[in-house]
């Protein structure tokens, strides 16, 4: 046999040994353990019905056990109505935003860093959830 026929033979016999497949699965915890507390609580935390003469204060506090809040954005239904980056604030509703005697979903969303000391967090892209809903049926005088 020649040198040449000699070293295909040998490139065919050894070439699936250049190529590497990993065919096992490893287990990595997305999720943190830690879940730090997050409340929420507006001034309508007892309102479920409220009358609008000329203008209503919405004021809302978030706090975070050991963590720091990202933003907060503010929805009348479906609609955006403020973004803050504080952990407290204020909005003032007028009776323009709303139609009298219908029930609105007034939603805080909580966007807020945990310090868990993962991957996520060392590049600050971390960021979890909280949101609370309040149901009111506003009127207008």
């Amino acid at each position: 046999m020649s040198r040449t026929g000699f070293t295909i033979l040998l490139l065919m016999f050894t070439v699936n040994s250049c190529f590497y497949t990993d065919n096992s699965s490893y287990y990595a915890e997305i999720e943190p353990d830690y879940n730090p507390k997050v409340s929420i609580t507006s001034n309508f935390d007892t309102i479920d019905s409220i009358t609008i003469v000329d203008s209503l204060l919405f004021r809302y506090e978030i706090s975070i056990d050991t963590g720091t809040l990202f933003f907060a954005d503010l929805f009348l239904d479906n609609q955006q109505l403020l973004r803050s980056d504080t952990v407290a604030d204020s909005l003032w509703f007028y009776p323009d935003y709303i139609s009298s005697g219908e029930t609105y979903d007034i939603t805080l969303r909580a966007y807020y860093r945990t310090y868990t000391g993962s991957l996520a967090d060392a590049l600050d892209a971390e960021f979890f959830l909280s949101d609370t809903v309040w149901t009111v049926q506003f009127f207008t005088d």
